[in-house]
């Protein structure tokens, strides 16, 4: 319509857990294996804000996939809630309080530019494989010759 980008900001809800076998398996591809249980749990969530010229990004990740998330956000890590890393990050309107409740004055809502832009699951059968330690062995050795000057 305005023949131009533009950055949707529409409310767009995600589960912790998503089931693709869920109504006979129709989410998935015909060349899916359906040999394992293709339910998967959500590991981290990509945050943009800002608008479609520029912006922000920082992410919520789960490490272990406890209920403990962490934001990393440039080179400040912090501890947050499920509430933050996922409800808050639907997109949509947000509505704040009235300031005088007892008179008939309509709700201010605005529309909320931090929302999800990439989603991470991890397939429950592989998350033993994917969530496990790592140490310097498992580093390549062009990685570990780069990240030694640090």
């Amino acid at each position: 319509m305005r023949d131009t980008m533009v950055k949707i900001n529409d409310r767009y809800e995600f589960p912790l857990q998503l089931d693709l076998d869920r109504e006979n398996g129709k989410y998935l591809s015909p060349q899916a294996d359906r040999s394992v249980r293709n339910l998967y749990t959500l590991h981290s969530v990509l945050v943009h804000s800002g608008g479609v010229h520029g912006g922000h990004y920082y992410a919520y990740i789960r490490p272990t996939l406890s209920d403990q998330w962490l934001k990393f956000d440039d080179e400040r890590v912090t501890k947050e809630d499920m509430k933050r890393a996922m409800d808050e990050q639907y997109g949509g309107e947000e509505e704040l309080p009235q300031a005088n409740p007892g008179f008939n004055n309509s709700p201010f809502k605005f529309t909320k530019y931090s929302n999800a832009y990439m989603l991470v699951y991890i397939r429950e059968s592989d998350k033993e494989k994917i969530i496990c330690n790592v140490d310097e062995k498992d580093v390549a050795e062009h990685l570990r010759v780069r990240l030694s000057i640090y």
